[in-house]
């Protein structure tokens, strides 16, 4: 963990986000210089191209939340 994710979820509430809905996504094992690291970049490369999909699949489309705030049915 580093200590930046700590202080993100502690303001996710602003940025009107859910604590549970923040990923992560890291590179570590630099200081190794060896295939552990070389493996932690890969990873992290496949989960931000994975990454827009997931969240596209979470956002429900404008009209629809709209129609929910205005009361005008569940939206779902």
């Amino acid at each position: 963990m580093n200590a930046l994710d700590p202080a993100i979820a502690a303001c996710a509430h602003y940025f009107g986000a859910e604590t549970h809905d923040i990923q992560t996504v890291a590179i570590e094992y630099q200081e190794f210089k060896d295939a552990r690291h070389q493996r932690s970049v890969r990873l992290p490369r496949k989960q931000c191209a994975r990454l827009p999909c997931s969240l596209r699949c979470q956002v429900q489309p404008l009209d629809t939340a709209v129609k929910v705030i205005m009361g005008h049915g569940s939206g779902f």
